[in-house]
């Protein structure tokens, strides 16, 4: 009876791999998405906006605020989160970042979630003045304005959140209105409990 797998076939580990150990030391290794993963949902390390009117820090506040007034110097805020994704399957795809909105109203607005490469900002003492560079537009979705829970996903951010937990295992965006004269309001991690705190999320697979 031949060996198994034949000398000459080349075993592939795909990261993570999951495995089936067989007498005599035999193994057969899946890639995660063969096995599938578990649903996992991930809340903010930080989370803040800032603002370019007052260059003061809003970490300890219970709401975030992305806005936009018009050209300078009107109003603008933007909102940063960070994430601890060491936790999450490597070739994992669906993710999802959430946000509950705090003050519905009736101005749609375009909201963009940007990808953030810098994660030395500090919850504490992040500023417009020393706010990290937003780096590449993930995911853009129109809100009209209605409340309840926004929802950003696309094959931009799982390529984003792959790279990270293949990096430092810090993932940090920021979201800004970018069409639209409107602000919005979100939830952020200080408001009381975690039911309504951002967000990140994987559903099951499959």
């Amino acid at each position: 009876m031949p060996d198994f797998p034949p000398p000459s076939i080349k075993k592939v580990n795909f990261p993570p791999a999951r495995y089936i150990d067989f007498p005599l030391g035999r193994r057969i290794d899946f890639p995660p998405a063969v096995l599938g993963w578990s649903e996992q949902t991930i809340y903010p390390i930080a989370d803040s906006y800032v603002e370019n009117i007052f260059d003061l820090n809003h970490g300890t506040e219970i709401f975030l605020r992305a806005r936009y007034d018009g050209p300078p110097p009107e109003e603008e805020d933007r909102t940063l989160l960070k994430f601890d994704v060491t936790t999450l399957p490597p070739s994992a795809t669906g993710f999802q970042i959430r946000l509950l909105t705090a003050n519905p109203g009736d101005i749609p607005m375009t909201l963009t979630l940007y990808s953030v490469t810098d994660d030395s900002w500090t919850e504490t003492g992040v500023k417009w003045s020393n706010q990290p560079a937003h780096i590449d537009a993930l995911v853009s979705i129109l809100y009209p304005g209605t409340g309840g829970w926004i929802q950003f996903e696309g094959t931009a951010l799982d390529t984003f959140i792959q790279s990270q937990i293949a990096g430092d295992g810090i993932a940090s965006f920021k979201i800004l209105v970018t069409a639209g004269i409107a602000a919005e309001w979100f939830d952020s991690r200080e408001f009381a409990g975690t039911d309504s705190d951002p967000r990140l999320y994987l559903p099951a697979y499959p």
